[in-house]
């Protein structure tokens, strides 16, 4: 009877522990989100998670100085980017 108990006690837990990681990667990708946001950075173009965020995911070989005065207005403000595939679009173009 005791080794049913431990059994149905492990079983238990192991589903609480899936619940809990199920659900802390379901809240990572809802904060996360799939929006970039590309602005300056030591005079590059870098990528950013977020508005607020100071620092970059990633830093490019862009540099500012050869990117049209448009476009580093608009980095200078920071220009939010929907998805990956998005981004790397972006990247692309300025990159061009």
């Amino acid at each position: 009877m005791k080794f049913g108990i431990r059994i149905i006690a492990c079983i238990a837990m192991m589903a609480i522990a899936l619940t809990m990681v199920v659900f802390t990667a379901a809240d990572f990708r809802q904060v996360r989100g799939d929006s970039f946001v590309l602005r300056e950075h030591s005079g590059r173009v870098a990528v950013f998670s977020g508005a607020d965020n100071d620092e970059p995911l990633a830093i490019t070989d862009i540099e500012l100085e050869n990117l049209p005065s448009s476009d580093r207005n608009k980095l200078s403000s920071g220009i939010v980017v929907s998805g990956e595939d998005s981004l790397l679009k972006l990247l692309e173009d300025l990159g061009s």
